[in-house]
């Protein structure tokens, strides 16, 4: 019964042994079929010894067996599993879900494209106020309200996106509305001291479904300096390369941190002023032209003279004008025109100061009390040609032209004439704004 069971025993190793090459015989039937004989006939030799030798021997000699076939077996795998996933894609609809990047992306590129611009590249330009800087930007359209529009500007400097109209740009000062300039109906750029702006943020997307029709354009958000616990005075002066246009800037904050920096109060003061620049005094903007055709040549100068027009009612719109003083009556030519840009300016004078103050306290973690103040007194003058005289204008009742009779003893027509004359008496006009906000 013993040496029936040892057999058995033996049988039952030499089978399992069997079993296990032949399972790894073919898939490395081409590279492993020499080692698979020769751990075969091992096997073979290895009957005919002693009960505890064979199975020492079979053991030794059937491990090489497996490790050598099942290493190769490995590779072959991996190789014909990437074979099989480079064939073609099963039938069926698939979906791949990206629930994150690790690309850079740029502000300037994202779906709403914002612009970041900081203090410390507004101070390279050299600029004194907001308003200058905005001008510099492509962004900004040239239908904006700047420094340098002397007629009906009111000294107010207002940006504007893509010429859709200051009225469509909404302006923030740290993400919240601020008051607006009650003349030109926006935020004037020159009441917001310099040296308290940290930086400036512009969406140049249409933002008005977040803010309204006030942001058809883009939104330029101002963010103001916080928590300043030290103290600076900035001088800073300018003069233009033909020695004139002078500006001056004087501007000084302080801040005070208390109760371990929960709380923190914040002074800025400003003073700018500017001379501004006559057009007499640019080359390119005298002779100013009056009209700029696509064909043909520009006019310049105005038909209202300080020597006056005059059309007779049979003149069929032919004018005349005086010459020697008012001695010689001739027909009015081109040489006629006056020339309104030598008594006009080219850029605004004004006197700008400003006085803001910033406070805030952490109550704790849920409540922060805080107060912002700002005031501003600015003065402007700009100098504009002498004031023409072509009659009343409604709502008045007086007559909308003015017309000599024919029987008057100083018209040399001897009918009735229009007249047309500049008032330049008086001087150039002088358009003054002071404002206070």
């Amino acid at each position: 019964m013993a040496i029936t069971r040892t057999r058995l025993c033996r049988t039952s190793l030499l089978l399992g042994a069997t079993i296990l090459a032949g399972a790894s015989l073919p898939a490395v039937a081409e590279t492993t079929s020499k080692p698979v004989k020769a751990s075969s006939s091992a096997h073979h030799k290895a009957a005919h010894k002693s009960a505890g030798k064979r199975m020492a021997s079979t053991a030794s000699t059937t491990s090489p067996a497996v490790a050598s076939a099942s290493a190769p077996v490995s590779t072959n795998a991996r190789r014909n599993t990437l074979v099989s996933l480079s064939g073609p894609v099963p039938a069926g609809n698939e979906s791949i879900t990206v629930v994150g990047s690790a690309l850079s992306t740029s502000n300037n590129t994202n779906a709403n494209p914002v612009q970041i611009i900081t203090s410390k590249q507004i101070a390279q330009t050299g600029v004194n106020n907001l308003g200058d800087f905005f001008a510099r930007l492509p962004s900004v359209g040239s239908s904006a309200t700047t420094n340098a529009v002397t007629n009906g500007g009111g000294g107010v400097s207002c940006t504007d996106l893509r010429n859709l109209g200051t009225n469509r740009v909404l302006v923030l000062i740290d993400g919240k509305r601020t008051t607006i300039n009650g003349n030109s109906n926006c935020v004037d750029l020159n009441a917001i001291p310099l040296q308290q702006v940290a930086g400036v943020e512009i969406l140049k997307d249409g933002g008005s479904e977040l803010y309204g029709a006030d942001a058809v354009s883009g939104v330029i958000n101002i963010k103001m300096r916080h928590d300043v616990n030290t103290g600076n005075i900035t001088m800073r002066g300018s003069i233009s390369q033909y020695g004139d246009a002078p500006e001056g800037m004087l501007s000084a904050f302080k801040g005070w941190n208390f109760d371990h920096g929960k709380g923190n109060i914040t002074l800025f003061g400003q003073y700018l002023t500017s001379t501004g620049v006559m057009q007499r005094n640019r080359a390119w903007a005298n002779p100013v032209a009056l009209t700029n055709p696509v064909s043909g040549q520009p006019t310049y100068g105005s038909s209202y003279s300080t020597n006056g027009v005059f059309y007779p009612d049979s003149g069929n719109g032919k004018g005349y004008t005086t010459h020697d003083n008012g001695q010689t009556v001739v027909p009015f030519t081109k040489a006629d025109r006056y020339p309104f840009n030598r008594d006009s300016s080219l850029t605004n004078n004004y006197q700008d100061s400003s006085l803001s103050g910033d406070a805030h306290y952490d109550v704790n973690k849920h409540l922060t009390v805080y107060a912002n103040v700002l005031y501003s007194h600015r003065t402007t003058n700009s100098f504009m040609a002498p004031e023409p005289m072509s009659g009343s204008i409604p709502p008045s009742t007086l007559p909308g032209a003015v017309v000599v009779p024919g029987d008057y003893p100083g018209n040399p027509f001897g009918e009735d004439t229009t007249v047309y004359r500049r008032m330049g008496e008086w001087g150039p006009a002088v358009m003054s704004a002071p404002q206070t906000r």
